[in-house]
């Protein structure tokens, strides 16, 4: 039979720590609908949370934001707001930490030339490099990425319908294949005002 102090120690562990509701103001388009999330770990205390938005800005366009928070009591650090440099709209794909605290991001550029891109931040969200991957102008290069043990990066994506293409590179993203990479015109970021809230009702399934 389960002592009582056990059974409440079991309910102890099930309690949910914090919980809250991400909310952005202007100019992301509150009802576009967010999407395309990723979580990932930067240090022991402080993650990041990439999703793609919609930019009201001038004739409004697709982007992307990344929020930073400690995940120890749930306080955000900064959100920003990501656009291509040259205009147009974007498809987030994925983001990932890599070993050394940056954050990768990969998408597709759908300005004109249908190409996907990776992009660098620093772990403050501030803008590194990015690299364009062309090979066979298809969109959904890479799709996905993770980090290698020398320190670079492994990018898998499918080629037509019934392909599996798998690019490695180093950790400046030149890959072994220099034909696929061309240099990228960039992100720019703008700060972003959140007014996320905590007291979400929470029910934990079974």
């Amino acid at each position: 039979t389960q002592s009582r102090s056990s059974a409440a120690s079991d309910v102890y562990k099930r309690q949910v720590l914090w919980s809250k509701v991400m909310n952005l103001d202007s100019p992301v388009d509150p009802m576009y609908g967010f999407g395309d999330f990723s979580v990932a770990m930067l240090d022991d205390t402080n993650a990041f949370i990439s999703y793609s938005v919609y930019d009201l800005t001038g004739v409004g366009r697709d982007a992307f934001v990344v929020t930073s928070m400690n995940v120890n009591n749930g306080i955000n650090n900064w959100s920003k707001l990501y656009f291509l440099a040259a205009g147009g709209g974007i498809s987030l794909r994925k983001a990932m930490a890599s070993a050394n605290g940056d954050i990768i991001v990969t998408a597709s550029d759908y300005n004109g030339t249908g190409t996907g891109v990776i992009f660098m931040l620093d772990g403050n969200g501030n803008y590194n490099q990015s690299k364009r991957f062309t090979y066979s102008n298809h969109a959904n290069f890479p799709y996905n990425t993770i980090n290698t043990l020398d320190g670079g990066f492994v990018h898998v994506s499918e080629v037509g319908w019934n392909e599996v293409l798998v690019v490695k590179t180093d950790k400046f993203f030149d890959p072994s294949c220099p034909d696929v990479d061309s240099l990228y015109g960039g992100l720019t970021a703008n700060i972003i005002a959140d007014s996320s809230y905590f007291g979400v009702i929470d029910t934990t399934y079974m």
